[in-house]
């Protein structure tokens, strides 16, 4: 997942629950709130293209 070279960086707002629920997560499958960030985007573009 660690693709460096195609990173950019992005500066989110996101209410207070959710950046809670990304530390839970991160904190549970030790990675960082930016990997479970990624991985919940990317699991959603996955179901949209079963969809398709």
């Amino acid at each position: 997942m660690n693709q460096s070279h195609d990173m950019t960086t992005l500066t989110l707002k996101v209410p207070g629950d959710v950046r809670e629920k990304l530390k839970v997560w991160a904190t549970h499958n030790v990675t960082s709130m930016t990997a479970e960030l990624v991985r919940s985007v990317r699991e959603r573009m996955a179901r949209e293209q079963a969809v398709r």
